[in-house]
């Protein structure tokens, strides 16, 4: 992932990390596959168990852990937090 690391102070919070995986191509609002995005991209989401220089470490919320590659991840987001 281009640009700067995601801060340890995120971890066991809930994130949402967007990396490839099996599926149609990444398409806007409109029905154009996006630039750069000609693979399909999926979206995660849970606990941030870990980060260090290779990758982070998700906590899925069926209780699987999952490594993603810097490589692999797109993009990284604090989750929002449901209710209020």
């Amino acid at each position: 992932m281009a640009g700067k690391p995601t801060p340890e102070s995120w971890v066991g919070q809930g994130v949402v990390i967007w990396a490839p995986s099996e599926g149609p191509p990444f398409e806007d609002a409109h029905g154009r596959v996006v630039p750069g995005y000609d693979q399909a991209m999926g979206e995660f989401s849970g606990r941030l168990e870990g980060v260090n220089d290779l990758g982070a470490t998700l906590a899925t919320e069926d209780g699987r852990l999952a490594f993603f590659p810097w490589a692999s991840v797109a993009r990284i987001v604090l989750a929002r937090e449901k209710g209020g």
